[in-house]
């Protein structure tokens, strides 16, 4: 539930605030992206076709603020999920040359967040460990965690990545790092030490949440090391807002052993004020099947995504066929190659 006001408090920033607060770059009317500029694109944005002034766009943005807030304070939570994530996404899609991979990830997460409110659990068990078994969404969403933080290092296929250099090379990219950065241009041995443990992190992510030998432990690393990770870079280079989602994946990845040491942070907890009446038993047998299915729909996309992003520079994939199953749309090739702190 804290992971929810988290993301809540995210979608509400990034989505609407942000737009609020550099509406010169967002205006319809006036801004670099009008809807006259934006219909040389094939298969254009849907609100292109929806929003005309910008009268119509803060209408629009003020319903997405109030999808927000009904989220967190847990009205409705499964429902106001999925409309916050086509809001969402219909916005990310309209202004896509500012999109980042911060808006890619919350989208993703609260098409997951739906699932989770769906189930509904007996009183008696409000208040204890949700497990896997009592709401089997629990698991995609802790598999959707893995895989963002696992395929970030699986494409990290570049030479620099093996040779300790990638954070060197950062270091010295002036459009990607902060000042205090350049105080350690020179400590070859910490830029190498830096790379290898980002690179290792990623790549045992799954051991630390799925294990089962000491996995309260393995979790704690798990979330403490994402705080760590993120924020440490964050002193850096610039990582947009990748900090703020760590922290939410930090909460949502401690298990039970740390909120039983640390009660005060049940305070913080806004428990749903309404949800669904008809929400789904968890013990339905397709409910299951359902979760695990779109486990491995999340697993596909990931692996296809993986698949563009190395062939766009091993150009190892020859078959036609092939190319167009791997390709993105047209947007969002144009989308990938436009600059991006993602």
């Amino acid at each position: 539930m804290l992971f929810r006001q988290i993301i809540a408090l995210l979608y509400i920033y990034t989505g609407v605030i942000l737009r609020f607060q550099f509406f010169d770059f967002y205006s319809i009317e006036k801004g670099p992206f009008t809807n006259q500029v934006m219909s040389v694109i094939q298969n254009r944005p849907v609100l292109t076709y929806v929003l005309h002034t910008d009268i119509e766009l803060k209408i629009f943005l003020c319903f997405a603020f109030l999808v927000g807030v009904l989220l967190f304070l847990g009205i409705l939570p499964s429902i106001t999920s999925f409309v916050a994530m086509f809001t969402y996404s219909l916005l990310s899609r309209r202004f896509f040359p500012y999109f980042y991979g911060v808006d890619e990830i919350i989208v993703s997460v609260l098409f997951v967040l739906g699932f989770v409110f769906l189930i509904r659990l007996k009183k008696e068990e409000e208040n204890k460990e949700i497990s896997i078994l009592k709401n089997p969404f629990v698991l995609l969403l802790l598999f959707q965690t893995t895989i963002i933080y696992w395929f970030n290092g699986v494409n990290k296929t570049d030479i620099s990545w093996w040779r300790g250099e990638a954070v060197s090379m950062a270091a010295f990219n002036v459009f990607f790092n902060k000042p205090f950065a350049l105080n350690f241009v020179n400590q070859d041995t910490l830029h190498a030490f830096l790379t290898y443990f980002t690179l290792a992190f990623e790549l045992i992510f799954p051991i630390l949440i799925f294990s089962k030998f000491k996995s309260n432990k393995l979790r704690m690393i798990a979330g403490f090391g994402i705080i760590i990770f993120h924020w440490g870079i964050h002193f850096f280079a610039d990582v947009t807002l990748y900090k703020y989602t760590g922290i939410a994946f930090a909460v949502l990845l401690m298990p039970t052993v740390f909120w039983e040491k640390f009660k005060f942070l049940n305070k913080l907890v806004i428990k749903p004020l309404f949800v669904l009446p008809y929400a789904l038993p968890s013990s339905l047998k397709a409910i299951k099947i359902f979760a695990f299915s779109l486990s491995f729909f999340l697993l596909f996309k990931a692996v296809n995504a993986s698949l563009f992003k190395q062939n766009m520079r091993y150009h190892f994939i020859e078959n036609k066929t092939c190319l167009l199953y791997t390709s993105p749309s047209p947007r969002d090739r144009t989308r990938s190659r436009m600059p991006s702190s993602a």
